[in-house]
């Protein structure tokens, strides 16, 4: 008999979804396991970080029994660390548990109103700051700032850059300083009153979302600046420092005296931005490579006008997504895959570099511009051949991460159940270390690889709701909410 914890995706046009059911796929009998792998991160607290991925750094777990050793057993000079092959607890929060940033290195966590760096970074603090070597080093905030002021970060895959407080102000980070400064914006420029977010992308462009002087209570304005030599050149010390005197690439600018809209949220690609607006819109900057942008490229804004300025240029409207209500996007600057979900649960894909294995299409040709992309829609049913909802997603390089109110394991139960699809060189997936599904991997088994990347329900109880999900570069980390 067929597991009846199946998925497939339809192909459309991004259309209302129907109340069909799916078919195919299956789930693997060797699931994860949760484990509470450090004695700091007890499973009785209220709020846990759950990980799988690759950690060669310690930046998901620096336990000792993830430390490789060589032959002799003594542990490897440089201090590498394995992958964490099954979802692990590796912190725990009694009051607070956030993850601001996920790096290729090092990840960024506030606990308890505390924020840690984890990983790479700490081990290049200076001694001062750093004495013992520790891998989860706390960051001192500046006098007056609190961590629940905080609420976002941004940086490279390389470098933690900074964070983003609630009254808007922005503070970078000094790895020799170990510290965090006020950042200030170049003068003479009215829509730098409020940064509401700062992306950066694989390609090392900045996009800024913000406020200006005339709507302050929305963000109504995105600007792209190209890559800064501040941010590009810093490797593990990137800063904003050269935006001052650097000429914006596009500005993409709403008008809020008239639709009383505003841009929700941006997020990075490897080679652009995916951009939503309040009522439900999805626009899409830069190439088009692996179909990521979600339209064709002929719907681009151009820049060649007789206005001093073309009001977003390089932008686009994705309008597969016509009708849909989109309230959150995702995607990865490391990869070529967006996601949006719907306000009725319901996820919608597009990109390539392992969208065609995540979710294998029938045709084995492509056209490069097409008329009207096609996005896919994700219908994935739970044993009684219903779709699911999905509250949460996340987008890795080559893997995604969705997750579902209510256990198909336990009818009764109102925790998260955690789907997900695409490579597992690293474990990402939640399943152990398994294939590589980038185009790239070379000597695949091309049919194997498309069957296990399909979608897979975590068989495990995570312990609780899922509060936030993050994909960073071949890594997954779940925040749990215990209750209690």
């Amino acid at each position: 008999m067929q597991d009846p914890r199946t998925a497939t995706a339809h192909q459309t046009h991004a259309r209302k979804r129907p109340r069909e059911t799916s078919t195919d796929g299956n789930t693997s009998a060797n699931g994860p396991r949760a484990d509470d792998q450090t004695s700091s991160a007890p499973l009785s607290s209220r709020y846990r970080l759950l990980v799988c991925g690759c950690n060669l750094h310690g930046q998901l777990s620096h336990d000792p029994a993830h430390a490789i050793r060589v032959p002799d057993g003594e542990d490897a000079g440089d201090g590498l660390f394995s992958t964490v092959e099954r979802p692990a607890v590796v912190a725990g929060g009694g009051e607070s548990l956030r993850v601001l940033y996920v790096g290729a290195h090092s990840i960024c966590v506030e606990r308890d109103g505390t924020v840690y760096l984890r990983g790479l970074l700490p081990t290049l603090a200076p001694g001062t700051a750093n004495p013992s070597g520790a891998r989860d080093l706390p960051l001192p905030l500046p006098p007056g700032i609190h961590a629940d002021d905080i609420v976002k970060a941004f940086g490279t895959q390389w470098s933690f850059v900074g964070v983003i407080l609630r009254d808007g102000s922005v503070f970078t980070f000094s790895l020799p300083h170990w510290s965090l400064a006020r950042f200030e914006f170049p003068d003479g420029n009215d829509i730098y009153k409020y940064i509401s977010d700062i992306q950066i992308n694989g390609l090392g462009q900045l996009c800024i979302l913000s406020s200006d002087a005339y709507s302050v209570d929305a963000n109504s304005v995105i600007t792209i600046y190209p890559p800064l030599p501040s941010l590009v050149d810093g490797l593990y010390d990137s800063t904003l420092t050269s935006l001052a005197g650097t000429t914006p690439l596009s500005r993409f600018r709403l008008d809020t005296s008239t639709l009383h809209d505003a841009f929700t949220a941006v997020a990075a690609t490897a080679t652009g931005f995916v951009a939503l607006i309040a009522r439900g819109q999805v626009h899409t900057f830069g190439d088009g490579r692996y179909n990521s942008l979600g339209r064709p490229i002929s719907s681009t804004i151009s820049s060649a006008t007789t206005t001093a300025e073309s009001n977003g240029a390089g932008w686009g409207l994705v309008a597969a997504l016509d009708g849909v209500r989109v309230q959150s996007i995702v995607a990865h600057p490391a990869g070529h895959m967006q996601l949006a979900l719907s306000s009725d649960g319901t996820a919608y894909l597009w990109g390539g570099d392992g969208t065609e294995n995540i979710q294998p299409t029938n045709s084995d040709t492509h056209t490069p511009d097409l008329e009207e992309e096609e996005v896919t829609m994700l219908d994935i049913t739970d044993r009684k051949g219903d779709p699911l909802d999905f509250q949460l997603a996340a987008v890795g390089n080559d893997h995604i991460i969705l997750t579902s109110t209510g256990s198909i394991l336990n009818n009764t139960s109102p925790k998260s159940t955690v789907w997900a699809a695409g490579g597992a060189d690293m474990a990402q997936t939640g399943f152990g270390t398994r294939y590589r599904c980038l185009p790239t991997a070379l000597g695949i088994d091309e049919e194997l690889k498309k069957v296990e990347s399909r979608w897979q329900e975590w068989d495990v109880d995570i312990g609780g709701r899922v509060l936030q999900v993050v994909c960073g570069f071949g890594c997954t980390l779940l925040v749990i909410d215990g209750g209690g």
